[in-house]
Order: structure tokens, then C-alpha cells, then sequence
């Protein structure tokens, strides 16, 4: 994720590849992603708020990663807590293509 709010987020947790005999490989990295939202409250309380977060990679390109959710759903819901100060009106999701990338690193001594 893209400027994370989680300092501690640790993606070595050992997980299996699926490789196939075409030489296609399948990663499914279990992950709790934590992230901020920039509010605006103009319209308080009458205010809706949206919340993204951006999900890249600097090793791979589009072609190379197909990023999905694991529900058609949405995002897992099972520990979300109910409170009096805001309500979860809705869920949305955008599946997305990454283009290739192209960064150039010059390093000098």
C-alpha cells in the first residue's frame, strides 16, 4: 500500500506459491492494511466521507499483477464495531490495471 498509516506492517508471514505447469505462479499474502482519510466536514452532520487506498508495486508491472479482493462483496466486515459517532454507508471497489512502469535509478560514488 501506498503511504501506509501501519509502521508495523510485516509482509514475511510464509506463505506457499501456487506454481502451475505453464510457469504461472499464484501468491495470496495474508495482509491487514491500515490507511488515513482526509476529511471534510463543510456540511457537518451532514457530510459523506470517502476513503481510498492505492496499492502499487516498484518490482512489477499491470501484466504482471492482478490485484482482487476476496469477495465480489467488498472488504471483510467480521470485526467491523458499530459507534454512535459515523456510519458505514456503503462499500466500493474498483478493479484496476496498472501500465508498465519505467524508474531510473542513478547512483553515484
Amino acid at each position: 500500500i501506498c503511504c501506509s498509516a501501519d509502521e508495523k506492517f510485516d509482509g514475511t508471514y510464509h506463505t506457499n506459491v501456487v506454481v502451475r505447469n505453464n510457469g504461472s505462479c499464484t501468491y495470496i499474502p495474508p495482509g491487514i492494511f491500515k490507511s488515513t482519510c482526509k476529511i471534510d466536514i463543510t456540511w457537518f452532520p451532514f457530510d459523506d466521507q470517502r476513503c481510498k487506498m492505492k496499492f502499487g508495486s516498484w518490482t512489477y508491472d499491470g501484466n504482471q499483477i492482478d490485484l482482487q479482493l476476496s469477495s465480489v462483496k467488498g472488504g471483510d466486515l467480521s470485526t467491523y464495531i458499530t459507534n454512535g459517532e459515523w456510519e458505514l454507508i456503503g462499500e466500493l471497489y474498483a478493479e484496476f490495471f496498472i501500465p508498465s512502469l519505467s524508474v531510473e535509478l542513478e547512483y553515484s560514488t
